[in-house]
């Protein structure tokens, strides 16, 4: 028998296996904690802007107003009905950017729905945009699928489709998902959170950011 042949032992070649696994765990371990709490792995960057489109306008960081061309651009909910961020003027937002293949968006959203339910009837809303419907025809194409899954983790808030233009200003610079802005009464940004803590944390940073908002302090 040849000499490498000889080498792996079925000893040798079972402890070879049980190397790779390991490392193969702790490898993956490092990339969901990447993904589940910052959310920079999880998702691809933000889709190119149409050629023929002016370069959409940046959202604007945390402290600063929400620019206006973000807040007129009209997006269409599940149930085909039209609206704007324009249309939440004198209310806190919680605007929520998603998509159901997204490992850190399954954690936040059931706080989300919480937040929803805790706070209704006190001048806040939740909008969630999913980016996995950039065009009209991936929009009919993903619609039962987005919808089964609302269903399924229960979302009473509204939900609808960020397009391409507003996909590519609101998740600028890192195109990661989720994100979510907390949007003031006046249409100033006063909280932007990017990636998901499920431990807890981010909830609490979202509830706190609300209630400053309401406050106004």
């Amino acid at each position: 028998m040849p000499r490498a042949a000889r080498i792996w032992t079925s000893k040798r070649l079972a402890l070879a296996l049980l190397v790779f696994a390991l490392l193969a765990v702790a490898f993956s371990a490092s990339c969901n904690k990447e993904a589940n709490y910052e959310a920079t792995n999880n998702a691809p960057t933000a889709p190119p802007a149409s050629r023929t489109a002016a370069p959409p306008q940046p959202a604007a960081t945390a402290a600063s107003m929400l620019p206006d061309n973000l807040k007129q651009t009209e997006m269409k909910t599940l149930d085909g009905k039209m609206l704007k961020l324009a249309d939440y003027s004198g209310k806190v937002l919680v605007l929520d950017l998603w998509a159901t293949w997204c490992g850190p968006c399954r954690y936040e959203i059931p706080d989300l729905v919480a937040l929803h339910r805790d706070y209704q009837g006190r001048g806040v809303e939740v909008v969630g945009l999913t980016i996995e419907g950039l065009t009209e025809a991936e929009q009919q194409q993903k619609l039962v699928a987005v919808q089964q899954f609302a269903s399924q983790y229960k979302i009473s808030y509204t939900l609808g489709w960020a397009d391409r233009g507003l996909a590519v200003a609101l998740l600028t610079p890192s195109g990661s998902i989720p994100q979510t802005y907390v949007i003031g009464r006046d249409g100033r940004i006063v909280g932007h959170f990017v990636g998901y803590n499920p431990s807890g944390s981010s909830a609490a940073r979202i509830r706190q950011t609300v209630d400053q908002a309401l406050t106004g302090s």
